[in-house]
């Protein structure tokens, strides 16, 4: 049996919405439909963003497998691990506020560490731990990290347990994609503050920014169908679910919101962004999208494209240099791509962790891209 709603865009309550999908061409309709039942994805969202907004968005599927409410381009989504180069423009912030720089080391920060922590560790600095060469590992048992206590105070006992211990590769050589990384580096950020990492990147960049639908952990909760759920495959079929990452993860993974906010966040690396008052200085904002080895080949010899959040490449249809990242948190999939030389960002998303959601977020990428490439700018 069908299922009609697969294969329509949603109905809109905002006027200005309802404006966006007027224009939503019927091929980038049909493409993203196609993708989405492909891919046998439950539903899926995709975007262009330009000159601070988001200037073509689509949406199609269900936000819960088995029922009939529809994705909807108003839907939060969860961004998984594309919250990292957040918490990265967070310590860029707090560089430009004089309160950290970008060879901050761990005992700068936590000078009580000093006699515990690991000789190899003692050089690590915030810069190595935002591009995954601080030397630690993937991940930890992060359940294991006192359920019963604050995400402040887990995060406190995994550096404890991490930087305590040596190192499994060297610090400063070797590339590592690591969530520790970052949530170490959001320990450090609540150690020079004082505040939790939930309420900096919510008082610090979200509010500045006028991003109002976000939060930490799943879009909806309690079984309620207001926003999409994740899914998982269960018995070759996509289930629908509640679970997340432990609060812990947050600066690696655990920030949702719609794509009209995150095209704010998006738009602030673009520059394009109007702001009341600037958050980050510009050679700060260039920093940020630089990776680790173009600013010293000595200690990272191995040249990784990935620094401070953002994935350094290039293609074509940006005029060179491009940034992406990718996040899941298992039971969904998110991508975004960065044209700094376009002036424009292009984000897909779909509420699966399943096998195909990387290349169904890939595709409708791609699509947006091809169709924002073959359209004239004004």
């Amino acid at each position: 049996m069908k299922r009609p709603f697969l294969l329509i865009v949603c109905l809109l309550t905002l006027l200005s919405d309802r404006a966006i999908a007027e224009k939503v061409p019927k091929a980038v309709q049909a493409g993203v439909d196609d993708i989405l039942k492909r891919h046998s994805m439950p539903g899926g969202v995709a975007a262009i963003v330009e000159n601070g907004r988001v200037s073509l968005i689509v949406a199609s599927g269900l936000r819960k497998q088995g029922d009939t409410k529809p994705f909807t381009v108003n839907d939060k989504v969860h961004i998984g691990s594309c919250t990292k180069a957040m918490t990265a423009t967070l310590v860029g912030m707090l560089i430009d506020e004089g309160k950290l720089n970008w060879d901050t080391k761990i005992t700068d920060v936590f000078p009580e560490f000093t006699e515990q922590l690991h000789e190899d560790y003692r050089s690590v600095t915030i810069s190595q731990l935002l591009s995954h060469y601080g030397g630690v590992p993937a991940n930890v048992v992060w359940r294991s990290l006192g359920s019963d206590d604050l995400p402040q105070q887990q995060r406190l006992t995994m550096m404890r347990q991490v930087f305590f211990q040596k190192p499994d590769h060297p610090p400063g050589k070797t590339y590592l994609y690591s969530n520790v990384g970052f949530v170490a580096a959001g320990a450090m950020l609540e150690k020079v503050t004082g505040e939790t990492w939930e309420d900096l990147i919510s008082t610090r960049l979200f509010e500045p920014l006028g991003i109002k639908s976000a939060g930490f952990g799943p879009p909806s909760i309690d079984g309620a169908i207001d926003q999409p759920w994740g899914h998982v495959i269960k018995d070759g079929q996509q289930s629908p679910t509640q679970i997340d990452n432990p609060p812990i993860l947050g600066p690696a993974g655990t920030v949702h919101m719609n794509l009209d906010d995150w095209s704010r966040f998006a738009s602030l690396h673009l520059g394009t962004l109007k702001q009341k008052k600037t958050l980050l200085k510009q050679e700060t904002l260039a920093h940020l999208q630089t990776p680790l080895h173009q600013f010293d080949r000595q200690i990272v010899p191995e040249g990784s494209p990935y620094g401070f959040g953002w994935i350094s490449t290039e293609r074509p249809w940006g005029a060179g240099k491009v940034l992406t990242h990718s996040g899941s948190n298992n039971t969904w999939y998110a991508t975004i791509w960065l044209a700094p030389n376009k002036k424009a960002a292009f984000i897909a998303v779909v509420n699966s962790g399943a096998p195909d959601a990387a290349k169904a977020c890939d595709e409708m990428a791609a699509g947006m891209i091809k169709h924002w490439s073959a359209t004239p700018r004004r």
